[in-house]
């Protein structure tokens, strides 16, 4: 969540209501604008799944596996 708003400068979670906003916190809906790098909805995707298993970060040597698909992406 914190790489998404250094990204965009906005909450993923946006709604006018707050119980929607934590709605969609435990749903896992996130608004992706049209100009939001595919790479990068991929990171956050990955880093935001429910699935500890799949988690970025949660795997092993998962801060270095972040670094790593960062800095490839950028290559």
């Amino acid at each position: 969540m914190v790489y998404y708003f250094l990204y965009k400068g906005i909450d993923p979670f946006t709604a006018n209501d707050p119980m929607q906003i934590y709605q969609n916190i435990l749903s896992g809906r996130l608004k992706f604008s049209t100009s939001f790098d595919p790479d990068a909805k991929s990171l956050v995707r990955h880093l935001l799944e429910h699935d500890l298993s799949k988690r970025y970060g949660n795997l092993k040597n998962g801060k270095y596996l972040i670094f790593i698909i960062c800095f490839m992406n950028f290559l």
